[in-house]
């Protein structure tokens, strides 16, 4: 069930940040599980910023944290990726529940340099959300 939520999550924030509208209360279960994803609608191709890109440019990037934290929302990022068409590879040096500290690599990413700038906003946004909300988050807070 939480793979369905996730999936439907991501979804609508990819077509949100892309500019189109998705009417989150008529998406259900059947929706969630069509193959009619954002790639098949062709969406992808929506980002007028990665248009400007060569279509089969490749490029790596790497995803870095500047606060101290707990992760959480691999399975979020993975999802945003996965709808964007599956080319990006993501590459994790950190999972849920793990502690984190300034300026360390959570994940590098490479593939298609339009995937991954169509897809980096919408996954940075969704650990950012998250990570407060995990729980792994410790019930103390750190005192310097």
């Amino acid at each position: 069930m939480l793979e369905n939520d996730i999936r439907l999550a991501v979804k609508a924030a990819l077509e949100e940040d892309l500019g189109y509208q998705y009417p989150i209360q008529a998406a259900t279960s059947h929706d969630v599980n069509s193959p009619e994803d954002i790639t098949s609608q062709n969406k992808a191709n929506a980002d007028i910023t990665a248009q400007l890109i060569p279509a089969d440019k490749h490029a790596q990037a790497s995803l870095i944290t500047r606060e101290e934290g707990v992760f959480c929302g691999k399975a979020w990022a993975e999802q945003v990726f996965n709808q964007l068409g599956g080319e990006v590879a993501l590459h994790w040096h950190v999972d849920d529940g793990d502690l984190l500290i300034a300026n360390q690599v959570l994940c590098e990413l490479s593939g298609p340099a339009r995937a991954i700038l169509t897809g980096e906003r919408t996954a940075m946004n969704f650990i950012q959300t998250l990570c407060p909300e995990s729980p792994h988050s410790p019930s103390i807070m750190w005192i310097r």
